[in-house]
């Protein structure tokens, strides 16, 4: 890879996980239902985590499980800039893997929303 091809990696890689770090407790207020709004609206303010009775949101309620939402988020945009791809995406130039990775934000968050809030049980 050239010094180029590294730089422009690492910009992208920047990039998309600003998108997903800004738009994280977007996320979060959407999956939950939870009254988390965007940071420059509030953030996790009206989050029901506040509330003296549950359920509470998970990822407000138990930080370490906000954390590896974002981090698996960031760690499947990361692979997606800078790791080998499928057969068929090979020669994906650095605007693909970055349209790839933003797809990727909304997919893995929400997975990862389903399997914390069924882990800790916020819909039952």
């Amino acid at each position: 890879m050239s010094d180029v091809s590294n730089r422009q990696r690492r910009v992208a890689f920047v990039a998309v996980a600003v998108v997903a770090g800004v738009l994280f407790v977007d996320a979060c207020g959407l999956i939950y239902n939870c009254g988390c709004t965007s940071l420059w609206a509030g953030g996790s303010a009206l989050c029901n985590v506040h509330d003296a009775t549950g359920p509470h949101c998970p990822w407000c309620a138990h930080p370490t499980a906000g954390a590896t939402a974002l981090f698996g988020v960031l760690l499947a945009q990361a692979g997606l800039i800078y790791g080998p791809l499928p057969a068929v995406m090979q020669s994906a130039s650095i605007w693909g893997r970055s349209v790839a990775a933003l797809v990727a934000f909304p997919v893995v968050v929400t997975v990862l929303g389903l399997v914390h809030g069924t882990w800790y049980g916020y819909w039952g």
